[in-house]
């Protein structure tokens, strides 16, 4: 399968289609999440300019391709370590991006004691972290927007999150950057998250309903 350099979220999708066949849960989670990071971008470019929509929605439509290969801590940088070997390092960012959300190295290296020092300095400056781009803005909260296939608020999503992994200060502070990265992209959109995304304002109404019956 041969690929223009400037791919599409649709290229990405049959590559990450190609790599782990028979749709698995993680390809269908990706899907989703290209699908609420399209949208994010979309509001995001009516108020600035320079904001690449495809670019986005394929960053993000790749960000969990390294669990074709493994579902452990590092498969954010796996994924992007397979897909630099293809060319497609342009389109990996969102792999190591949604996984460190921004933290510092010296946080990293905190929160995580079995993190190797030598390795993880390399990871930061291959990707010059922890700056955060516009795309990993988008990518960290529409990846913690969706809980399997469920489109969900940051809150449930970080509550599935601890019942599937248990609680932890490492998810803990990921939900907290999510949070802030929702917060900067509503404060530049002029928009709620729930009028970005609909399927979020929905989600909200009916949660508010059965508390009411």
């Amino acid at each position: 399968m041969r690929f223009t350099t400037n791919l599409t979220a649709g290229d990405a999708a049959s590559i990450l289609d190609a790599q782990a066949p028979g749709r698995p849960a993680f390809v269908e989670h990706s899907h989703v999440v290209s699908k609420v990071a399209r949208s994010i971008a979309l509001a995001l470019r009516e108020s600035e300019t320079g904001i690449d929509v495809e670019r986005i929605a394929t960053r993000a439509m790749l960000h969990d391709f390294g669990r074709s290969c493994t579902h452990g801590n590092y498969h954010g940088w796996v994924g992007y370590a397979m897909l630099r070997r293809r060319g497609l390092a342009h389109y990996a960012r969102g792999c190591v991006t949604h996984w460190l959300r921004g933290l510092p190295l010296e946080e990293v290296l905190h929160l995580s004691p079995s993190a190797r020092p030598q390795f993880m300095k390399r990871v930061y400056e291959e990707l010059d972290l922890p700056q955060m781009t516009d795309d990993d803005l988008v990518v960290s909260v529409a990846d913690f927007s969706v809980a399997h296939t469920s489109i969900v608020p940051l809150e449930e999503r970080e509550r599935d999150l601890v019942a599937r992994y248990g609680d932890s200060r490492w998810l803990r502070r990921n939900a907290e950057l999510a949070r802030a990265h929702r917060s900067e992209l509503e404060r530049r959109t002029g928009l709620s998250l729930d009028q970005i995304v609909p399927e979020l304002g929905k989600h909200r109404d009916a949660a508010r309903e059965g508390l009411h019956k």
